[in-house]
Formats: C-alpha cells, structure tokens, sequence
C-alpha cells in the first residue's frame, strides 16, 4: 500500500535464506519505481526468522537511509521480537512501533 509519504509492505512468510532474498528483490523492485523515503513493514505474518531475515532487513534499513528515507517494523510476533531484541536491533529498526 502505497501513502503520497509512506510504501507499507506486508512481509508474509518465513525470512529465513529464501525469503530474504525474495524481501530485497521486492525492495529493489520498489526502489527502482521511486520508492517514498519512509517504508512501514508489517512482519505481523512472518513466523520465523533467521538471521538473512536480520540481514534483509539491515540491507533495507541501509538502502533506504542512504536515500534519507527511514524504516520502521511493526507487528513482529513474539519469535521476531526475541530475535531482534538481543542483538539490539529492536530500537534500532523499530522506530515509531516497535515490534
């Protein structure tokens, strides 16, 4: 769903190896048709992450900050936020919402 400021993505399924590729495909997608600067995620449907997920989701952060744009996680399940949550990522990716 596309804002005149924010793109919100829905991120359905696992980020492991597989479907971190598949994020930064449709995040390269997104960038190359003028991407907003600000990016929602929405992990609300993601029940597993390893740690591609964490790269996937680094690589946005950094793609998306080099164009002054931000990223913000929201609805992370449980798995997701114990992930994050160790490795300080939590506060770091989770702006406005955390997950």
């Amino acid at each position: 769903m596309r804002t005149s400021e924010t793109l919100t993505m829905s991120v359905t399924g696992d980020l492991d190896l597989e479907g971190a590729l598949r994020l930064r495909d449709a995040v390269r997608d997104q960038v190359a048709i003028g991407v907003p600067a600000d990016v929602t995620m929405d992990l609300s449907r993601v029940p597993f992450m390893d740690c591609a997920g964490v790269g996937a989701l680094m690589w946005t952060r950094r793609r998306l900050n080099g164009s002054g744009g931000t990223l913000v996680l929201v609805g992370g399940n449980p798995s997701v936020a114990r992930l994050l949550q160790p490795l300080g990522l939590a506060t770091v990716l989770c702006q406005d919402s955390p997950v």
